[in-house]
């Protein structure tokens, strides 16, 4: 199941409830609105990546993510393109990123720009390497190498190589049949792309346990004791916490791998739930979690790096 990027009705209803519910998210939500705008742009101009349902129906059935082994044509042309629209929405909406703090826009920004640009050279030159998601991140890990500080700028950048990149991972997702299709797989990465969920949530109809791609954004089924970072079932090591003004919103940690994902109840929502968003608010949860020695799926998705936050 893919519902990305978020339609506009439902944008209008969680931008106001976000905003009302954390005012220091406005610059974050009007950031990733205009994310949207240019990622849906981007998935009409690029050609996209077509699989014979033949060939679903068999990918489907294995035992590994269905990108697990296949590349997909990702023009470096047009990645730079959208990272450039990514970035100028980033230096619109955080202002004071760009001009405090030594320019730290220009430490995450520039970096992210060098990934994609070294791609753009190897095509001119005849020897590029295919352009994937791992790649340019490998890439930008070079430019980023030293302490905790580069750490945190690199989680930054590559936040914002994710953006740009997304759409081709996004438009491949969309053309799949329906979740019942992958009613065999109950593992905690993407049977789509292999990433790691950004968040889960339980539905509302029947309270079963969704994880949402934090890469593709694809929706699938697990069980809800299950740790998605290392298959634990084992209910002693497994628990959840919750701050008691948002009973709604949860964290399921492993004592096994000391692993966390944060979770919401769509039931006991006050009101619609977009994922980015989600996760940008519930950033208590994180340093919670963390204060106890539990460490997130995906450290780069953590919501302090995008908002400019990284001392």
């Amino acid at each position: 199941m893919l519902c990305y990027p978020p339609g506009q009705a439902l944008l209008e209803g969680a931008q106001g409830r976000y905003e009302k519910e954390k005012p220091s998210l406005k610059p974050l939500i009007t950031f990733y609105l205009q994310v949207y705008k240019k990622q849906k742009e981007m998935m009409t101009e690029i050609a996209p990546v077509m699989t014979r349902p033949e060939a679903l129906q068999r990918e489907q059935k294995t035992e590994e993510p269905i990108l697990q082994n296949k590349t997909l044509l990702i023009s470096a042309e047009a990645v730079e393109k959208m990272l450039r629209a990514v970035t100028a929405a980033f230096r619109e909406c955080f202002p004071s990123v760009s001009s405090g703090n030594g320019n730290l826009a220009d430490k995450i920004v520039l970096p992210a720009l060098s990934a994609i640009q070294d791609s753009l050279t190897a095509e001119m030159l005849g020897r590029a390497e295919q352009v994937t998601l791992a790649r340019l991140q490998q890439l930008l890990s070079r430019l980023h190498a030293g302490g905790p500080a580069e750490e945190k700028l690199y989680a930054a950048s590559a936040q914002l190589l994710r953006l740009a990149v997304q759409p081709y991972y996004v438009q491949y997702a969309a053309q799949l049949p329906d979740a019942g299709r992958f009613a065999h797989w109950d593992r905690g990465v993407c049977p789509v792309c292999g990433d790691a969920p950004l968040l889960a949530v339980l539905r509302d109809e029947d309270g079963k346990k969704m994880l949402e791609c934090s890469l593709c954004h694809w929706q699938w089924p697990v069980t809800r004791l299950l740790c998605p970072a290392c298959g634990c079932s084992n209910h002693e090591a497994l628990a959840f916490f919750y701050n008691p003004r948002e009973k709604y919103r949860r964290v399921y940690v492993c004592n096994d791998c000391h692993t966390y994902l944060k979770t919401t109840v769509l039931r006991e929502s006050p009101g619609p739930v977009i994922a980015d968003m989600e996760n940008a608010a519930t950033l208590t949860l994180d340093l919670l979690a963390q204060r106890e020695g539990y460490r997130a799926l995906c450290p780069e998705l953590q919501a302090t790096l995008i908002t400019g936050e990284v001392k």
